[in-house]
């Protein structure tokens, strides 16, 4: 696998998406590079922002737990984004009285699944009601290319269809 070539391809992402560097405020739905990924969080405060770690090992269908920590654990020396949305998605965005009440429901052991179930597709859905995780979009819908020319996307694509 061309991991150069992976990266790339996951940069394209904020192309799709719009996204910047700046100091979070209370809702904001905020990211850090987490290796080749993102990992997404909903920030309320420095010592409150609400994310999804899950058990070491397999990445495919186990326990997860979202959790509060504080933001220099988040952070991790990385730097900050804040995710801006575009028009039709502010309509779309829950109050913050309705993004209150799904983190408290959330709160502990939940689903995890790097393609079905991850950091992205959670706090996607309390934020904007919408389960979806546009990094693994981008993985299944647009290949990428090693040297034997086979694509990313059909083996996560084949294992996605496995799982379904």
């Amino acid at each position: 696998m061309n991991y150069h070539k992976l990266r790339q391809e996951l940069i394209k992402i904020r192309d799709k998406e719009r996204w910047t560097i700046k100091e979070p405020v209370a809702y904001d739905h905020i990211r850090i590079k987490d290796g080749f990924f993102f990992h997404h969080a909903i920030y309320k405060s420095d010592s409150d922002v609400y994310h999804m770690t899950y058990e070491d090992g397999d990445i495919f269908g186990h326990k997860g737990y979202f959790e509060i920590c504080n933001l220099d654990q988040f952070q991790r020396n990385q730097k900050i984004e804040v995710r801006l949305y575009s028009i039709e998605e502010k309509a779309k965005l829950l109050n913050h009285s309705e993004v209150d009440n799904r983190l408290s429901d959330i709160l502990g052991e939940v689903y995890y699944d790097l393609l079905l179930s991850n950091c992205e597709h959670y706090i996607n859905h309390i934020t904007l009601n919408e389960f979806v995780s546009y990094q693994v979009q981008q993985l299944i819908n647009e290949p990428i290319r090693d040297k034997d020319n086979k694509g990313i996307n059909q083996i996560l694509g084949s294992v996605f269809n496995m799982i379904k």
